[in-house]
C-alpha cells in the first residue's frame, strides 16, 4: 500500500476515525507487513534446501521452486 494513500485514510478528518480505529489500522498494516516478511523469508530457505532435504520433507525440487517463486504479497493463508 502506498504510504501517502494510507496517511491520507488514516488522518483525513472527513472519515473521522477514532484513536482506537488508527491503532487498529497500524496493527493490521504491521501484521500483514511482517507476515509478508515472514513469507518472503520462508520461500528463499525453501528455495535453498537440498534434494535430500526436500525428499524428507515430501516434496519435489520443483514444488519448491514454485512456491519459492511466488510473490511474497500471495498469500493464500
Amino acid at each position: 500500500m502506498n504510504v501517502r494513500l494510507l496517511a491520507r485514510c488514516v488522518f483525513s478528518p472527513s472519515l473521522r476515525m477514532g484513536g482506537a480505529r488508527i491503532v487498529a489500522l497500524v496493527r493490521s498494516v504491521c501484521r500483514t507487513l511482517t507476515r509478508w516478511q515472514r513469507l518472503a523469508y520462508e520461500r528463499r530457505l525453501l528455495a535453498s534446501l537440498s534434494d535430500g532435504q526436500l525428499h524428507d520433507i515430501g516434496i519435489s525440487r520443483a514444488e519448491a521452486l514454485n512456491e519459492a517463486g511466488r510473490p511474497f504479497w500471495d498469500d493464500k493463508a
